[in-house]
């Protein structure tokens, strides 16, 4: 920038030495912390104090480091406001994804696909969100399907549970009813 005479306010086109001499002495010149009247007692040379104030002066007021949090305080609080910060970063307990706190719990209830659910069909089976459509096709006893015998005429709609009982209920009736039948022939 211009500077200018002092004294004669017109332009300087040489600059002198002795303005190099004076910002040395008031840069070598010890003061306090501008956050003196806060409590902070740091006192140093006028060329430390901005290394001071903007990276360790814990009466400096700072704002959140967290995307989308507008808070401002003094840095000696900066550990204490993390903790409770709603914007801070939190590791989902079931996706081992990182969210801030504020929208963990509907990523959770909404999205996540490792936390548990119950099943829709009320099997009482716990099932991560993003199996639950292959629970529900393969596994779930209360999908209904199918009479095993739907190609012989049977229009039955049950569960897979009531299947499976009629099918094991009924396969050992048939066999009592029968059991005699097939010992006689190996008798023969």
């Amino acid at each position: 920038t211009q500077l200018f005479c002092p004294i004669q306010n017109t332009p300087l086109t040489n600059y002198p030495q002795s303005l190099n001499v004076v910002d040395d002495v008031l840069k070598a010149k010890n003061i306090h912390c501008k956050n003196k009247s806060k409590g902070c007692e740091w006192r140093g040379q006028l060329k430390e104090l901005f290394l001071h104030v903007n990276q360790t002066c814990q009466k400096q007021i700072i704002c959140c480091p967290q995307n989308g949090c507008n808070h401002s305080f003094q840095r000696e609080s900066l550990y204490e406001h993390l903790k409770s910060c709603l914007f801070r970063d939190e590791i989902c307990e079931f996706c081992k994804l990182t969210f801030q706190f504020i929208n963990l719990d509907s990523h959770q209830q909404n999205e996540c696909p490792k936390k548990l659910l119950p099943c829709p069909q009320n099997c009482g089976m716990l099932i991560e969100r993003e199996n639950i459509a292959n629970h529900i096709k393969n596994d779930c006893e209360n999908t209904v399907v199918d009479c095993e015998f739907k190609d012989f005429g049977c229009n039955e709609k049950l569960t897979k549970k009531e299947r499976d009982e009629n099918l094991l209920v009924n396969t050992i009736i048939y066999y009592k009813n029968h059991i005699s039948e097939i010992t006689n022939d190996f008798t023969l």
